[in-house]
C-alpha cells in the first residue's frame, strides 16, 4: 500500500487480471467506496528491501493515473500474455510521463461467457468430483476446465488434472 494506492505483483497474468477485475466489480457494487482506476503492465521487476522496482511498475502507475474511473487499462504485453477469458478494446496510444515512446493501451473486461461452468454443477462439485469426471473427459472438455480454472482459480489440483487429461 502506498497512500490510497495498492500494488499487486504476480507472475500469473490471468490471475492478476481476474483479481483486478473482481476487485473493480466489488468496489463498484459498494456505494460507499470511491471508484477504482487500475493500470496493469508486464515485464521484469525486482524486489529489494520489501519494495518492488522496475519499468513495468512505473508503467502500471502511469496507466492507473491516466485511466478513467471504473476502468482497467493494460499494455499490449499484458494482452498478449493473457489467456482467452478476456475481452480487449483499444484505448489508444498514450504518452506516459517518464516513458520515452507512446504506449499501446487496451481496456480489459472478462468475456461475457467467461464465468460459464464447463458443465452443469461444476461450481458446486468438490475437487475430487471434478478430478473423477476428468478421468473420462475428452480433450475438449478438459480444455474448457483448464480455461475456466485459469480464469477463476477455483480448486487446487484440478488444473493439473485437466492439463494432464488434455495431454492424453
Amino acid at each position: 500500500m502506498i497512500g490510497d494506492a495498492a500494488l499487486l505483483v504476480s507472475t500469473d497474468t490471468d490471475a492478476l487480471l481476474v483479481a483486478a477485475l473482481e476487485l473493480l466489480q466489488a468496489v463498484q457494487d459498494d456505494p460507499e467506496l470511491p471508484p477504482l482506476r487500475i493500470g496493469i503492465a508486464r515485464g521484469e521487476a525486482i524486489a529489494r528491501g520489501g519494495e518492488w522496482h522496475g519499468t513495468p511498475l512505473n508503467r502500471a502507475s502511469k496507466l492507473t493515473a491516466s485511466a478513467g474511473a471504473g476502468r482497467v487499462l493494460a499494455t499490449a504485453e499484458v494482452r498478449d500474455a493473457a489467456g482467452p477469458g478476456f475481452a480487449w478494446s483499444e484505448a489508444g496510444r498514450r504518452t506516459l510521463q517518464g516513458v520515452t515512446d507512446p504506449v499501446e493501451v487496451f481496456e480489459v473486461r472478462l468475456r461475457g461467457a467467461s464465468r460459464r461452468e464447463p458443465w452443469s454443477g461444476y461450481d458446486t462439485a468438490t475437487a475430487a468430483d471434478v478430478r473423477s469426471e476428468l478421468a473420462t473427459a475428452d480433450a475438449a472438455l478438459a480444455g474448457r476446465v483448464v480455461a475456466y480454472e485459469r480464469r477463476n482459480k477455483r480448486r487446487k489440483g484440478v488444473l493439473e488434472a485437466a492439463d494432464a487429461r488434455r495431454a492424453t
